[in-house]
């Protein structure tokens, strides 16, 4: 079974679009993301609600321990919030770049091994018992993203100072762009409300006997490594209890929050989201 040593997730501004849940032989991290334009639900995100909706189905599908194919629970869960999705919009049209969509990782014991399933940018990291720490992730989106921060410099470049808001503003036209590459081919899968995405699920499975420990991170927690660059990836994997995983998320907020941040490390935003849960595989 998984035994869970550390989790937490902070919400950046007021409605936190991660979530994260785990049982017996099984742990998961949901990173939401609203649409482009104005949320259509009566909820305080659509993200959030895509999150803490997924969040909730998968406690009930994989909590019961039954022998499904993680694939096959995602995709009973995408149809599930789909279902309900539709059930709360009724006749009104949603222009498809303003569905709700989310990364997430899943980690779960399977009988040959710890099997692991990513779509998006959640990451899974583990360390062997060699100690060699290695993290599995779906890279597909990354051209997409990166593209976007190719502008974002560029613009910053042309514009020094510009706020925030100037730069949603400017980038919108482009992030537009990505979302429509959303759930197809040739462009990026996510979990959301198309569940032919499980299709296109990334998955890895080791030998549970290789696995010292494992952990899921959004990658807004990720920005500790992938971004500002100043945690190695193994002292992830070395948070032993919520104190010590508070004094990471302290770190990360500070890093976020330091007057010159948006300039070393440019990105959209400031602040995000951050999830991370570290689990033990005990008997392994």
């Amino acid at each position: 079974m998984l035994t869970v040593s550390a989790a937490a997730s902070s919400a950046a501004a007021s409605v936190n679009e991660d979530a994260i849940g785990f049982c017996h032989d099984a742990a998961w991290v949901i990173d939401g993301a609203s649409g482009i334009g104005e949320d259509v639900l009566d909820f305080p995100s659509d993200a959030a609600w895509l999150a803490q909706t997924a969040n909730s189905l998968l406690h009930d599908l994989l909590g019961q321990g039954a022998k499904i194919a993680t694939v096959e629970i995602l995709r009973a869960a995408m149809d599930e919030c789909n279902r309900r999705f539709r059930a709360c919009v009724g006749s009104r049209k949603v222009d498809p770049p303003a569905l709700p969509s989310a990364a997430i990782a899943v980690a779960r014991i399977a009988d040959d091994g710890l099997e692991m399933t990513v779509l998006g940018d959640c990451r899974v990291l583990f360390r062997d018992r060699a100690g060699a720490v290695d993290i599995f992730a779906d890279r597909r989106i990354e051209p997409f993203e990166q593209r976007t921060l190719e502008h974002l410099d560029a613009l910053s470049r042309q514009r020094p100072g510009i706020d925030e808001t100037a730069i949603r503003a400017e980038l919108f036209p482009m992030i537009r762009e990505n979302r429509c590459a959303m759930n197809r081919d040739g462009g990026y899968w996510i979990f959301g409300l198309d569940s032919a995405a499980a299709d296109h699920c990334h998955q890895r499975v080791i030998d549970r006997a290789d696995c010292e420990a494992v952990a899921l991170a959004s990658d807004g927690f990720m920005r500790l490594c992938e971004l500002f660059d100043d945690h190695d990836p193994s002292a992830l994997l070395t948070i032993s209890n919520d104190a010590q995983l508070g004094e990471h998320m302290a770190a990360l907020r500070e890093r976020e929050a330091a007057a010159d941040s948006m300039i070393r490390f440019p990105r959209v935003k400031r602040h995000d989201d951050a999830s991370f849960i570290r689990c033990a595989l005990k008997g392994a």
